[in-house]
Parts: C-alpha cells; sequence; structure tokens
C-alpha cells in the first residue's frame, strides 16, 4: 500500500537531488499544497512526463533538472509563483511559453 498525500498534510519541501531514484512523477503530488521546495535533480532515472499538476499555487522552487523526462514543456509553467524554476539537460520537446520571459520580476510587499 502506498502513501498518500493526505498521510502527509504539511511538507514544505522534498529534497531528493543526487539520490539515483528512478520513475515517473505522479500528479498527486500537487496535493502537497504547503509545498514550496522541490528538488528532485540529478537522479538520471526520472522520465515520463512532467504533470501540469506540479505548477500549483505555493511552489517557490522546482529542479527537474539532469533527468529522462520527455514529452512537452508544460504551457501552464507560466502561470507558476515560482521564483525558480529548473528543466534543463531533460528530453523535452515544444515551445517555451512566450509569456515565460515575463516571470523574471515580481514585486512583493510585506505583510501590514
Amino acid at each position: 500500500m502506498g502513501a498518500s498525500a493526505s498521510a502527509f498534510p504539511v511538507v514544505a519541501s522534498i529534497d531528493l537531488n543526487h539520490a539515483n531514484l528512478q520513475g515517473t512523477l505522479i500528479k498527486e503530488l500537487s496535493l502537497l499544497t504547503d509545498m514550496s521546495l522541490f528538488h528532485l535533480n540529478s537522479n538520471s532515472y526520472f522520465s515520463g512526463t512532467i504533470p501540469q499538476e506540479l505548477f500549483y499555487k505555493n511552489l517557490d522552487a522546482l529542479f527537474l533538472n539532469n533527468n529522462q523526462f520527455e514529452g512537452e514543456i508544460p504551457q501552464n509553467l507560466e502561470n507558476s509563483p515560482a521564483s525558480v524554476i529548473n528543466l534543463a539537460n531533460n528530453k523535452l520537446s515544444g515551445n517555451i511559453p512566450a509569456s515565460f520571459g515575463f516571470m523574471g520580476y515580481r514585486k512583493t510587499t510585506p505583510d501590514a
């Protein structure tokens, strides 16, 4: 029996870089709505497509570089609030969303 996202109600970050893992990403990762950091880089054996559901509200940094992900670049990544997205050195295809270049500067203000 696998673990469900409801078994881990508050997960702020997952760091599994250089862990020599393999497999595919599941869209249920998006159920971890408090997660702001997801590092899965440099595993070399992760494959399949990148679920569009991964680009959700609270994710600030996403590192999926140096794996074997394939398929289209998720077009909804332009809607992600993430300040860092690294998809380099995969087998992705398709176009980078046109508005992606305008994501870089986001002004934030402290809570009053």
